[in-house]
């Protein structure tokens, strides 16, 4: 994911908020969504002592959607210094988008 990140000058993150199933790996002739330069999104860093529970009061943002917009957060929990994702911009394919097909 990380090759295809860079040849279109965005982050593997940003592919994954537009593709979810692409999490656990993509497949070949698998049709990836990948967002244009133009959209940006909303972060925060975690710092030391930091909860989910107060950067979603902070940000006024349900838990539940940290989860959706931050791959792995569930699983892996928070990092000191990780970039969570607040925003869904990139969620909405603008026109300027494009599509890539995976082959391996």
């Amino acid at each position: 994911m990380t090759q295809i990140a860079k040849k279109y000058q965005t982050t593997s993150n940003a592919i994954f908020l537009l593709n979810p199933e692409a999490v656990n790996g993509i497949s070949e002739n698998q049709v990836l969504l990948i967002p244009s330069s133009g959209n940006t999104m909303l972060q925060h860093e975690v710092l030391a002592k930091e909860t989910l529970y107060g950067i979603s009061k902070k940000y006024n943002i349900a838990i539940e959607q940290l989860y959706n917009l931050n791959p792995g957060l569930r699983e892996n929990g928070l990092q000191i210094g990780q970039l969570l994702n607040l925003s869904k911009k990139t969620e909405t394919p603008k026109k300027n988008s494009c599509c890539y097909k995976y082959f391996n």
